[in-house]
């Protein structure tokens, strides 16, 4: 019987040793999903936070068929604004949406047909956009026409992985330059898919 006590302490050491630390605190934190647009950071919505509308057989350049994707990207700071990033991509029928688009940012966009007929696969720059909204006082940015490259990766079909780094522009009265917007973008998400 005097065995007994000295078995249930030894039993209550060996449990107390082998999870009694902070090893429930190793479990690693949900990282919410952000992106920046013109120094301002916004979490990407869990639910319809990344978006594409597509539209097969969009363009036809010389009789060859070029499907067309625009990614959107929609991210909360707070309560209070919106931000919103879209990318307007063409690529070959028959291709994924996955790789990597250089943009076309000439102000013509007449010249587009040209730009793409010349690659697999390429955005338009004029049609891409991104901006912050106030709940409470509007607009506050609006841009579009970004520059550089931007890389989307197809983690699964209904998972994707958008990469940008560079400058929208803001323009005022048209095709008056003001600023640059500047955006960086790595971000991985479910994707609600709209096929037209």
């Amino acid at each position: 019987m005097k065995k007994l006590p000295v078995l249930i302490s030894a039993l209550f050491l060996i449990l107390t040793a082998c999870g009694g630390s902070d090893d429930d605190n190793n479990i690693p934190p949900v990282v919410t999903q952000s992106f920046n647009f013109d120094g301002q950071t916004y979490s990407l919505l869990g639910t319809q936070g990344i978006t594409e509308g597509k539209i097969e057989d969009a363009f036809n350049i010389d009789g060859t068929q070029y499907d067309r994707s625009t990614i959107t990207l929609i991210g909360l700071q707070g309560f209070t604004k919106t931000g919103t990033v879209s990318f307007d991509v063409y690529y070959k029928h028959g291709m994924t949406v996955a790789g990597t688009y250089s943009i076309d940012d000439d102000i013509d966009e007449g010249n587009f047909d040209t730009y793409l007929g010349a690659r697999d696969r390429a955005c338009l720059g004029w049609i891409s956009m991104a901006s912050a909204f106030n709940n409470t006082s509007g607009v506050e940015t609006s841009a579009n026409n970004p520059s550089g490259t931007v890389t989307i990766v197809a983690n699964s079909p209904t998972n994707y992985t958008v990469q940008y780094t560079g400058n929208f522009k803001v323009y005022e009265n048209g095709f008056d330059f003001v600023r640059n917007a500047p955006t960086v973008i790595n971000v991985t998400g479910a994707v609600d898919i709209h096929s037209n």
